[in-house]
């Protein structure tokens, strides 16, 4: 088991709820030792799968052109994102990879 942090986006657009609703249900199928989902857009999971096996069944609940998500293993240096974070992200996450 491995736990993660999860912080997203989801643009809001004529979609929003179809894919704000996708990647709820897709965070809750990796959260399989369970969840933290107190705030509205970071969660933490406790899972199974590997980071990679997470972020690729997450991102196909996303527009991977208008959403973000980063997602972290807590306690590793084991970063994914989607989409493009900015510039100043590297600078946090230097050793992330993008999905």
């Amino acid at each position: 088991m491995a736990d993660f942090w999860i912080s997203f986006r989801v643009h809001k657009d004529t979609q929003y709820d179809n894919r704000y609703n996708a990647l709820d249900k897709a965070i809750g199928e990796c959260a399989t030792g369970g969840s933290w989902r107190t705030d509205t857009s970071f969660v933490c999971i406790r899972s199974k799968y590997s980071i990679d096996a997470c972020g690729a069944h997450l991102k196909k609940a996303l527009n991977t052109s208008s959403d973000h998500l980063v997602m972290r293993e807590i306690g590793k240096n084991d970063t994914r994102y989607i989409n493009n974070p900015g510039a100043e992200f590297s600078a946090f996450f230097p050793a992330a990879k993008k999905l």
